[in-house]
This record gives C-alpha cells, sequence and structure tokens, in this order.
C-alpha cells in the first residue's frame, strides 16, 4: 500500500515512482468504499497515474474506465502483480471527471468514474455499506515513459 484517503472531494498525490517497473509488468490496485447512501451517482472511483515530462509538462499514463478490472470480492493477492484477474468484469464507467456531485479533482478530463456494476439512481436499490476492488494491468516502456499492455524488450 503506497497511500489512503476518507476525503473523496479532494484528489490525493501520491509518488510512486520508486516502484516503476519498466519493461515489467506493474499494477494499480484501489479498494473503494461507499458509507452512506444518496439519490444519484454516490459512489466511484477515479484516478490518474501522470508523469511530469520536461518538454510536455503532465501526461497522464493511466487513467480510470472501463479497461480497469473489478471485483466486489476481497481476494487474497489481489493487489500483487502475479494475480490473475481475468475472472473479473470489466469496470462500469458511471461518470466523466467533473460530473456531478463530485466535480473537478484531477488535473486531466480523461479519467472516468468506475465503479463494479451501474449505480442505481434510489437509495432504496443500493447499500448504504459497498466495496469495489479494480485493479490495471500494465507495462512501461525501457524509459518509463509511456506505457503498454505487453512487455518491451529492454
Amino acid at each position: 500500500s503506497v497511500g489512503t484517503t476518507s476525503k473523496w472531494a479532494a484528489a490525493v498525490t501520491i509518488d510512486v515512482s520508486l516502484f516503476v517497473h519498466p519493461s515489467q509488468k506493474n499494477v494499480v490496485a484501489v479498494r473503494g468504499t461507499n458509507t452512506s447512501s444518496q439519490n444519484g451517482n454516490d459512489r466511484g472511483i477515479i484516478g490518474e497515474l501522470t508523469i511530469d515530462e520536461v518538454d510536455a509538462g503532465v501526461v497522464a499514463l493511466v487513467l480510470t474506465d472501463a479497461s480497469w478490472r473489478t471485483s466486489t470480492t476481497e481476494v487474497t493477492g489481489w493487489t500483487g502483480v502475479a494475480f490473475d484477474d481475468s475472472s473479473w468484469i470489466a469496470a462500469t464507467e458511471i461518470a466523466s471527471h467533473g460530473d456531478g456531485p463530485w466535480g473537478n479533482i484531477l488535473t486531466t478530463t480523461g479519467a472516468k468514474w468506475i465503479w463494479s456494476a451501474p449505480v442505481p439512481v434510489s437509495t432504496n436499490d443500493k447499500p448504504n455499506l459497498e466495496t469495489a476492488y479494480v485493479r490495471k494491468a500494465f507495462y512501461f516502456d525501457v524509459s518509463g515513459s509511456s506505457i503498454s499492455n505487453g512487455p518491451g524488450c529492454p
């Protein structure tokens, strides 16, 4: 674990540069928990992995979207690089960055709010306490400045 927050309205910035493994599989894994229900969108996970390029400024490399895998059940080892998430389902995009009730909290507009399923509109149709586990596996290139879905040559 490299960080945690209980404040949904403010993005948390975490320096993960010590955890970047060029030409090897990398994983971002996030557990999100909703603790009370309200009408409309009231649960979601949003994030971005960025790099600060000298000439280009901040560049988003990994954004939350439907390509992330999700589960509603915590499984031993789910945060690890070797974990097989092929039985997990694709995350559901529930809103775009900037949409209510959250607004703009990140530096990019490409990230999507994701969850383990569509969020029902009515509080009668959703639990007050619900957790989603989401993860994204990817590979950095040799320089660590771009990503792909498969390993590259060192």
